[in-house]
């Protein structure tokens, strides 16, 4: 520590080192997923079998280590979350004739009146015309 305080050169060697592990760190931590992806374990009911190579099961195994999870958590975690992105991008929905008659029983309700929409609507729009 002394010497940095003499060298000042150290001190700035010393602090672009730091900042690059931060950085290396920042990049090596595992994202966690929101609440309503997680899956309790005491609900767990299912089981779901699945085949790998040695390989994606090694990568899996790491995974789920560097983000501090158990395999079964972290590979339900990831699924479900890639489920929901998946149906969320759907473009085409099949409905039964009752779910059917559902949504056009929502679709021919009258629009509901929303003040605040409104109000923002009537602004001129930040993009220009």
């Amino acid at each position: 520590m002394h010497d940095l305080l003499r060298r000042p050169s150290a001190a700035i060697v010393a602090v672009g080192a730091i900042a690059r592990r931060r950085r290396q760190l920042a990049y090596n931590r595992c994202t966690r997923l929101p609440a309503e992806v997680t899956v309790m374990p005491d609900k767990r009911t299912e089981r779901i079998a699945l085949r790998a190579t040695e390989a994606d099961k090694t990568l899996i195994y790491r995974a789920a280590e560097a983000c501090d999870l158990n395999v079964s958590e972290y590979a339900v975690s990831r699924l479900v979350a890639d489920a929901r992105r998946v149906l969320a991008d759907r473009s085409v929905f099949r409905l039964d004739d009752a779910a059917w008659s559902e949504w056009e029983a929502i679709n021919d309700r009258p629009a509901r009146d929303l003040p605040g929409l409104r109000a923002f609507m009537s602004r001129p729009s930040a993009f220009g015309d």
